[in-house]
């Protein structure tokens, strides 16, 4: 009898070994290599999309410097926090390996495109294309001037090649106006935007690469100004960088279909 004892207390304990070593591998792996991470919002569109869930490189930040047009993932220098529900908040948890709810209530990373590393001059600037056209309205051609305001942007004096970004996010207006309307068109042909940014040592330029809906490196809202001395810094802190963007691991759509019949 006391061997059957002995046995069965082998086996509990074997699992019990096992159970415990999987998790100090989960631990490990999660803390020093990669992590799941959800997108909120559009400001990466069409790079990423709202809801997507990404697998995030924890690794390489430990051991080597962001560089130009990496995808990171970092905390703003103001963060808010938020608590998730639904399919998000279940991952949140067994990521945390926790049935509580206060696995939940998460900071909102920033995930962003790195322009400009320290040293580096970036400037952003319009370029006015006009273009004559005709449509047609109530049956007969009315003769258009299109003026688009192409964004573009410049490091170290050179014109970045940004081929991730769609037409919309492009451009910074795409304006049809009447031909006899000389005014309206001069105005927007002189409707001339233009930034220049230096980055400093440790910080980091980010962009969204949706331009026109991202709060990045030129903004000023809340979450860029430093909660101590509430003075702006629209730059991303080089150690505040927890990962880079390794894969997209589930697309929002089908991880919301996934978890719609649950």
């Amino acid at each position: 009898m006391n061997k059957k004892i002995n046995a069965i207390g082998k086996i509990i304990g074997s699992f019990l070994w096992d159970i415990f070593s999987v998790l100090i591998i989960v631990v490990l792996i999660r803390s020093f290599f990669i992590s799941p991470f959800y997108i909120r919002g559009s400001s990466m569109v069409p790079t990423f999309q709202d809801s997507d869930l990404i697998i995030v490189n924890k690794f390489t930040p430990l051991f080597m410097d962001s560089q130009f047009e990496d995808v990171i993932i970092f905390l703003p220098p103001n963060p808010r926090y938020s608590q998730v529900q639904g399919p998000y908040c279940m991952i949140s948890k067994i990521s945390a390996m926790t049935l509580d709810e206060s696995a939940c209530l998460l900071p909102e990373f920033f995930i962003k495109r790195v322009i400009g590393v320290p040293g580096d001059t970036i400037e952003i600037k319009n370029h006015i294309i006009t273009n004559n056209i005709q449509e047609l309205q109530s049956g007969r051609l009315v003769k258009k001037t299109r003026v688009t305001s192409v964004r573009e942007v410049w490091k170290n004096g050179k014109l970045i090649d940004e081929p991730y970004l769609n037409e919309t996010n492009r451009n910074f207006f795409d304006r049809k106006i009447d031909s006899s309307d000389t005014i309206s068109i001069k105005r927007a042909q002189e409707e001339v935007q233009y930034s220049t940014y230096t980055v400093p040592e440790g910080r980091l330029f980010v962009l969204g690469d949706n331009r026109n809906g991202s709060d990045d490196s030129r903004s000023v809202s809340d979450r860029w100004k430093d909660p101590e001395t509430k003075s702006l810094d629209s730059f991303a802190h080089q150690d505040a960088v927890i990962g880079k963007n390794l894969l997209t691991l589930i697309p929002g759509q089908a991880l919301q279909s996934i978890f719609s019949n649950f």
